[in-house]
């Protein structure tokens, strides 16, 4: 490691700042040179190539890596996201190549990440801190099988731009905040994607989390707001006149931060409504949609727009539409175009134009057009003959009295809390009264008109109106992103067999019966409905869900899934080579028939999930299940229940799950090298090949060779089989690995060499003989039980055990059994 390279790593605390927005994603923590935020700061980061891989794995043991899924599209993705953070924030970035030390934020792809979360997690990420692996992101490539580029708009480029954020000390908006833990999970109205890229929900309001069809390109408003409370705003960005155009994009989903000049937002030229708001830290929207709306729905004319706080844009267009356009406390220039549009300037000397169409000019407070030359809103285009209007019944004609009072209209003569006006050669100006003395002291200036009548104006709530919809947004038809996987399309409704064939980016027909009914665009996960289905999937990674009849599924190319997660009964089947079909069955009856399937996801019953010689997923779920890899790569989750685990030939990841949980290596005769380490990823190396990984497992079945079995946990059952066995107990004082911990040793046989091995226990531990006498400090000694001996060690000297093995069918140890510290 270069003694050149010093690698940052202070973090501080950090306070919270009293705002909903900010505090809901504060972890606690940032980095900093002296602990004050908001202060420039440049980091390093690095990607875990292999100039990098052996000072990762000597960090953080057990990480397998797979430096594959970072592609040259991905890594360019990610400076993309380094660079937008610079952008809004006081932060800079600096990848950091050519080996020795990496630089602080460490990006990798693990197939072993903290937890065995295998489909349940596409990425993982550690906050800042001073250990050697905070500001660590690692990808998880058993969730993202298939390789991508990560660009703008795909769900890979939605994860780095969140794990980064963890990375940076923000958190998820569900979780508990360590500042303040009873206050600061958001509350649902902020807890959207819409608000935060660190949110798990696609849409505000709803209960599901994932499922995301369309993912913001940008950090969104709390985000910017969060990372700036704590690393300080660019004010030197985008300081000019700037025009944010969004008529020729074909896909809307990101927040603006512009710290200067005199900018505008355009929906000029699109056929849909734009609903937009100047308000710095609000959300404006585009196509008919809102934080309400299910994002799956939306097709290339919709969309949202965030302006960050602290963000002032003077200027906003709308389209061919019935667009609301409002602006903020500055002077704003608000053109309608097209379609009968709200415009409404809120605070400020405002220039509104609504173009063609019956459009609506609003005011709320008398304070948003003074009665001032300088401080009065101008209306460029009304036209009483479009039949636009002026609506002022927010305004309360009387200050002094409780409720809300209308004005009245008192034509060209001006009368206590009433609205009048005056004409000019080139207009007139409205003048209101609030205060009952006959003063002017609200005005508005329409451009071009003379004369005003009561048919014109809006003064009672009851005579407000909506703006009718235009172009409803198309629930059957989703946009193609790179790498996103959609919500599941049912059958449920129908009446007779479906059958689907998954286009790629193409509409795909929904046959009911031989009738097409309906057409979908991108959906990659399909159930069927209660009659015998025939589904079959595209190059993507598929997901297919059971459902009522014998359905016959063909994966096609991609990692496909098939998930019996809803099954009740036990399911059997082997996945067949080749583009074979297999046969799947529940409670001993045929159900499905499957092809090209890499990935099975079991029920709650006692399962029996076996591969072919691919690389296969097969998950457990509930039940005592029996999983089986065959040869490939493959990873296995027991889930919960007592699971028993065989990966067969190739590099395996398996994993237990909840309950007491088998591996087994019996047939293997090459010389294992094992490591159990709980629920932190252990190893187990086979002959000078292959290469295990296992978590979770609480008994372990070695096969004929001469075999090292470490533990690191806190139970244990091990069985050696033939062969001169080692086994090896691990610990310290501190970690307490084992203290505690009590353990089996099924097939000890000394004449064969077994042993047993206490010289690993460090930090406060020390086991130097056996006792042939009892109790004894720092030693070990033995206690029949029936048929076995219960072995007592004590390794702190204190007199008391602090951990014990049991020896089945064995009657007699001595101490050259053992190897000693």
């Amino acid at each position: 490691m270069s003694a050149a390279v010093t690698r940052y790593n202070s973090a501080s605390n950090v306070s919270a700042s009293g705002q909903e927005a900010v505090d809901s994603l504060l972890h606690g923590k940032f980095w900093s040179s002296d602990g004050a935020p908001r202060k420039p700061l440049e980091l390093t980061y690095s990607f875990v190539s292999p100039e990098y891989e052996h000072v990762t794995t000597h960090w953080q043991e057990g990480l397998a890596l797979d430096p594959s899924f970072i592609t040259d599209g991905l890594r360019s993705s990610i400076a993309g996201i380094f660079k937008q953070i610079e952008d809004f924030t006081r932060l800079s970035f600096t990848e950091k190549k050519g080996g020795g030390e990496p630089g602080r934020i460490l990006i990798g792809a693990s197939k072993t990440m903290d937890e065995a979360a295998l489909l349940d997690a596409a990425a993982y990420a550690e906050f800042p801190d001073t250990n050697d692996i905070a500001g660590s992101v690692w990808f998880n490539p058993w969730y993202n099988t298939v390789r991508t580029d990560g660009s703008p708009g795909s769900q890979l480029h939605l994860t780095a731009m969140h794990e980064i954020g963890h990375t940076l000390g923000l958190k998820h908006t569900h979780d508990e905040s360590e500042i303040d833990k009873d206050n600061f999970p958001v509350t649902q109205e902020y807890d959207s994607v819409a608000y935060s890229v660190m949110s798990y929900k696609p849409m505000i309001g709803g209960e599901d989390t994932g499922g995301f069809k369309s993912t913001p390109l940008t950090y969104m408003l709390n985000d910017m707001a969060a990372l700036q409370y704590l690393y300080g705003k660019n004010m030197t960005t985008r300081t000019g006149d700037n025009r944010y155009d969004f008529a020729g994009k074909t896909y809307v989903y990101e927040t603006i931060w512009d710290a200067g000049g005199n900018d505008t937002v355009s929906w000029s030229g699109r056929d849909t409504s734009a609903n937009i708001d100047l308000t710095p830290g609000t959300l404006s929207f585009f196509g008919g949609v809102d934080t309400k709306s299910d994002p799956a729905a939306w097709d290339k004319d919709s969309g949202i727009l965030g302006i960050a706080y602290d963000t002032h844009i003077e200027n906003a267009e709308g389209g061919n539409g019935h667009d609301i356009l409002r602006g903020n406390d500055g002077n704003n220039l608000l053109q309608g175009g097209r379609g009968n549009d709200l415009l409404e300037g809120r605070g400020g000397a405002d220039h509104l134009t609504g173009g063609a169409g019956a459009d609506v000019f609003v005011w709320r407070d008398i304070a948003h057009s003074g009665p001032e030359t300088a401080e009065r809103d101008t209306v460029h285009d009304f036209s009483p003959a479009d039949h636009d209007r002026l609506d002022f019944s927010a305004l309360d004609a009387n200050t002094g009295m409780q409720g809300h009072q209308a004005l009245t209209f008192s034509d060209q003569t001006p009368r206590p809390f009433s609205l009048w006006y005056k004409s000019d050669d080139t207009g007139l100006t409205v003048f209101a009264d609030t205060s009952g003395d006959t003063r002017e002291d609200f005005s508005v200036r329409l451009n071009g008109v003379t004369t005003l009548s009561a048919e014109n104006l809006i003064l009672d709530t009851a005579r407000v109106t909506a703006i009718p919809p235009d172009n409803p947004v198309r629930e059957d038809t989703i946009p193609h992103n790179e790498g996103v996987e959609g919500a599941v399309y049912k059958s449920n409704f129908a009446t007779g067999p479906v059958t689907i064939t998954l286009g790629m980016n193409e509409p795909t027909p929904v046959l009911v019966n031989g009738v097409q009914v309906a057409e979908i665009i991108d959906y990659n996960h399909l159930a069927g409905g209660a009659f015998d289905d025939h589904l079959t999937g595209n190059d993507l990674n598929n997901i297919f869900r059971s459902s009522g009849g014998h359905d016959t599924i063909d994966g096609q190319g991609g990692c496909d899934y098939m998930d019996y997660g809803e099954e009740q009964g036990h399911i059997v089947v082997t996945l067949a080579d080749g583009g074979q079909s297999s046969v799947v069955r529940v409670n001993g009856t045929d159900k499905d028939t499957l092809k090209n399937i890499e990935a099975i996801i079991g029920g709650d019953g006692d399962d029996r999930i076996t591969g072919n010689d691919g690389n296969n997923i097969l998950l457990g779920n509930a039940g005592n299940d029996i999983l089986k890899g065959g040869a490939g790569d493959d990873a296995l989750h027991g889930g919960d229940g007592d699971d028993h685990l065989d990966g067969g030939p190739g590099n395996d990841f398996l994993a237990g799950g909840a309950g007491k949980d088998t591996v087994s290596y019996a047939s293997y005769t090459d010389s294992l090298d094992v490591k159990l380490r709980g629920e932190t990823w252990g190893t187990v190396s086979i002959g000078t090949g292959e290469k295990d990984y296992l978590h979770s497992i609480e008994i372990f079945v070695a096969g004929s060779g001469d075999d090292k079995l470490r533990v690191e946990q806190l139970t244990s059952t091990l069985s050696g089989g033939a062969g001169a066995d080692t086994f090896s107990y691990n610990g310290s004082s501190t970690s307490g690995t084992i203290i505690g911990g009590w353990h089996q040793i099924l097939d000890f046989n000394a004449a064969e060499g077994d042993r047993i091995d206490l010289s690993h226990l460090s930090q406060g531990l020390l086991v130097n003989h056996f006792s042939n006498t009892g109790p004894a400090r720092n030693a070990i000694w033995a206690e029949p039980l029936g048929k076995d001996l219960f072995l007592r060690i004590e390794a702190t000297g204190d007199d008391t055990p602090d951990f014990s093995i049991l020896l089945q069918n064995t009657s007699s140890l001595s101490a050259s059994d053992f190897t000693f510290s």
